[in-house]
C-alpha cells in the first residue's frame, strides 16, 4: 500500500487522464456531427437531462389544447392519410 500523499497524487492523475480523453472523444465526436447529412450535436447526460425538463415545462405551460400531438391522436382533418404511421406512434416528435 502507498501512502495517502501517492493515493492522491495517483487519483489526479487518473482524473487528468480521464479529463483528456473526454476533450479527445468530444472532439472526434464534433467532427463525426459535423461530416453527417442531418442536424446533430454532441450532448452529455447532463444536457440531455436539462433539454428533457426544459420539453417538460413547455408543454405543461401551453395554454393551446390544439396541438400536433392533439391532431394526429384524433385523426383531425383526416391527417392519418398523409403521415407516417411513425408520427402517429411518437405524436409527431420526430419529423
Amino acid at each position: 500500500m502507498g501512502s495517502k500523499r501517492k493515493s492522491s497524487r495517483l487519483n489526479k492523475l487518473i482524473y487528468a487522464r480521464e479529463q483528456r480523453e473526454k476533450m479527445r472523444v468530444k472532439g472526434f465526436l464534433n467532427m463525426l456531427a459535423e461530416k453527417l447529412p442531418f442536424k446533430a450535436k454532441v450532448v452529455n447526460y447532463e444536457m440531455r437531462q436539462k433539454e428533457k425538463e426544459q420539453k417538460q415545462l413547455l408543454e405543461k405551460l401551453n395554454e393551446n389544447e390544439y396541438s400536433r400531438k392533439f391532431f394526429i391522436r384524433n385523426n383531425m382533418l383526416g391527417c392519418w392519410d398523409y403521415v407516417s404511421p411513425y408520427e402517429v406512434e411518437w405524436d409527431g416528435r420526430f419529423r
